[in-house]
């Protein structure tokens, strides 16, 4: 992929790039399907050169909080291919739980 590595905040960029001006090699998208409708759009695309489950944790309640409060979507639902980032930032989502340690 030819371009440059943003996580979407300067801070961030900053914080875990070694050199700024690295060619990126993924490209995290949020897509906005609806349910019960046609509706179908791309929120947010990040290129970067590797991410983190840490990195994805503000990055998603981010896109999450901006459909629920200013565009009045309501997320149900969320999916993801199954790369070992992908896994744990699901999994560090447990620990939010209520019931984390318990086991069904």
């Amino acid at each position: 992929m030819i371009g440059f590595t943003d996580f979407g905040d300067s801070e961030l960029n900053f914080a875990v790039l070694d050199k700024t001006d690295e060619l990126s090699t993924h490209a995290p998208v949020f897509l906005v399907c609806g349910v019960c409708t046609e509706l179908k759009f791309f929120l947010a695309h990040f290129s970067t050169n590797g991410v983190t489950a840490c990195h994805l944790m503000p990055i998603f309640w981010k896109a999450v909080c901006i459909l629920e409060t200013s565009c009045n979507l309501w997320v149900i639902a969320t999916t993801s291919d199954g790369v070992s980032q992908n896994r744990r930032f699901y999994r560090m989502h447990k620990a939010l739980d209520g019931d984390a340690g318990t086991t069904v």
